[in-house]
């Protein structure tokens, strides 16, 4: 699955093909314009090249809680058939994410259909990658993610589809310094988001 195929039908080929996905496109892009603007258009990104693989790692704002960063890792990985030029649209991906609703709800389904970024394995949820999320996803399917599906859009509109993009040799090791396990992640999202609650009822 490339991340333009996600973006078109996150089921896969062998699914029909998500109806309303113009209004899905309006609806995150319309959320991520408005975050854009709290965030006076800074976003921080890190683009790593690792022999035929491109790593790219966006921290995405909370859509709620102000100065909070979701970790997204996306795998760019060359194609069986071969990809020539600097585009990175028809490369295969794998995805990570420590924002909630990809941990509760896709973690386990992402894993089962091999798009799951396995490098980073000890940074997710243990049980989310055990066991299906049967309350919020019994058919265990792929699904829309909003911290991807803007990953996505900030790709598209920064240029960062180009392979000329990608300057940094990449450390397994040292990227995972950088990125707080899923469970802390959201600990400290449920923490931040509760204190944000009492501050605006008082």
């Amino acid at each position: 699955m490339t991340f333009e195929e996600y973006i078109q039908n996150p089921m896969g080929e062998r699914n029909a093909v998500v109806s309303n996905r113009t209004m899905y496109g309006r609806y995150y892009q319309e959320k991520l314009d408005k975050i854009m603007v709290r965030e006076a258009g800074q976003l921080h990104y890190k683009a790593y090249k690792d022999k035929s693989r491109y790593i790219i790692h966006i921290k995405i704002p909370s859509e709620v809680v102000p100065k909070f960063y979701y970790d997204v890792l996306i795998e760019f990985r060359e194609p069986k058939e071969g990809v020539v030029g600097y585009d990175l649209s028809k490369y295969k991906v794998r995805f990570y994410s420590n924002d909630p609703s990809f941990v509760f709800t896709f973690a386990h389904a992402f894993k089962k259909n091999g798009i799951f970024f396995s490098d980073f394995d000890d940074k997710m949820s243990e049980k989310a990658l055990k066991e299906k999320a049967d309350e919020k996803n019994p058919k265990d399917i792929v699904g829309y993610v909003k911290s991807l599906y803007f990953a996505y859009l900030v790709m598209q509109s920064r240029g960062l589809f180009s392979k000329l993009k990608y300057l940094d040799p990449y450390s397994e090791v040292m990227v995972k310094r950088s990125i707080m396990p899923a469970d802390k992640k959201i600990k400290e999202r449920q923490e931040q988001g509760q204190a944000l609650s009492k501050k605006n009822t008082t």
